[in-house]
């Protein structure tokens, strides 16, 4: 069966930087190869536990090659070309949860694209029927947990030595989830020092 990717959509970054969300495509295997190489050796640890100076061709073509129902991934391009600036994603962890993961290139971080990541995989997500979405981030990636800990998603944030477990509930409208002030943060420092101390 054909893969039917959904549809992008242009948006305006914090700094008014017009961007597309587009899905993730076989042929940005290159295209995810070198936005890999622009990272820091910090943001490739934080988003994957340890640096790592490149990403292997088979490695990129299997993140790349996703299913848009148990595995999913977004970009961040310019409107004009398809050079790739950011990625969130999800993986199927059974048939009602699934994992996130981000990582947004040094130069992004900080202009609002997690929240449009973010934003997208639920929109998506709920579509395929997920009514949870989790994550794991090192507890000094204080934008990440940033990221989770002011969605409107009731996140549920428990620290286990150096990393945070998140658990975000989607099942419920966007009207339904209580206001910032209100949400439950049990077990998670006061950010953005969790350890000792983002994406």
């Amino acid at each position: 069966m054909a893969t039917t990717f959904p549809p992008e959509r242009v948006v305006t970054l914090r700094d008014g930087t017009p961007v597309r969300v587009r899905p993730i495509r076989p042929d940005d295997a290159p295209r995810l190869m070198e936005f890999h190489s622009r990272l820091s050796m910090n943001t490739t640890r934080l988003r994957f536990f340890t640096p790592m100076k490149r990403l292997a061709a088979p490695f990129a073509e299997h993140l790349c090659t996703v299913d848009f129902a148990k595995r999913c991934a977004f970009v961040i391009s310019p409107v004009d070309a398809d050079t790739i600036h950011a990625v969130g994603r999800y993986e199927a962890e059974s048939r009602r949860s699934a994992e996130l993961a981000f990582v947004v290139e040094d130069e992004f971080q900080g202009r609002g694209i997690g929240p449009i990541l973010l934003e997208a995989l639920v929109d998506h997500a709920r579509v395929r029927g997920f009514d949870r979405l989790t994550g794991v981030a090192l507890c000094e990636n204080a934008n990440m947990l940033a990221l989770f800990r002011e969605s409107p998603y009731l996140p549920e944030i428990t620290v286990e030595n150096d990393c945070a477990f998140v658990k975000l509930n989607i099942a419920a409208g966007r009207d339904a989830a209580r206001p910032a002030s209100k949400r439950p943060t049990r077990g998670l420092a006061p950010a953005p020092r969790l350890r000792a101390a983002g994406e």
